[in-house]
């Protein structure tokens, strides 16, 4: 009578548990019975160690000399008061026949307190009836960014004010000598 494939297989699968098994039991005898000394039982390498010393100098003796140097008067309240004082700074960056650009700034306790940039166009230079323009003003609680029209001389501008949060209108008149 023949076997089927599944007989053989299993067959095969037994054969290969029972070799599996006395592989490991003949590993495990041969780990009991071999003269290997336990882990904590193993010596330990020693290390020898030289120490090479170097003599270090004594210090030198430390000579002081003490120089009086005579007190100078010191105005306190002229100090505090140059301190505390708002020194105001004005500077022309360009001035020509077409623009002029000035910066102020103020100064108040070693710090900028304030600055402001003033440009000033000669309009009649660049258009004579109609012109739109972009401008800012800056200043030390506002900075607006605008947009202005002019027609002859009447000026309008309108932007927004980033600081306060709110629109900013101007209208005026141009008056040329």
């Amino acid at each position: 009578m023949k076997k089927s494939n599944i007989e053989e297989i299993g067959a095969w699968i037994v054969v290969a548990w029972i070799v599996f098994l006395a592989g490991m039991g003949v590993n495990v005898l041969v780990s009991r019975c071999s003269d290997q000394q336990p882990a904590d039982k193993a010596p330990q390498p020693s290390v020898k160690v030289q120490w090479r010393t170097r003599k270090v100098p004594a210090p030198a003796e430390t000579i002081y000399q003490t120089k009086r140097i005579p007190p100078e008067p010191v105005d306190t309240q002229e100090i505090i008061r140059q301190y505390l004082a708002e020194h105001i700074y004005r500077d022309t960056v360009f001035h020509n026949d077409t623009a002029m650009l000035v910066i102020r700034d103020t100064l108040w306790r070693n710090s900028i307190a304030g600055r402001e940039v003033m440009l000033t166009l000669n309009s009649d230079r660049f258009a004579r009836h109609h012109s739109l323009g972009l401008l800012s003003s800056l200043g030390s609680n506002h900075a607006a960014l605008m947009a202005a029209y002019r027609y002859r001389h009447w000026f309008v501008a309108a932007g927004y004010d980033f600081p306060q949060q709110s629109p900013t209108v101007s209208v005026g008149y141009l008056y040329n000598w």
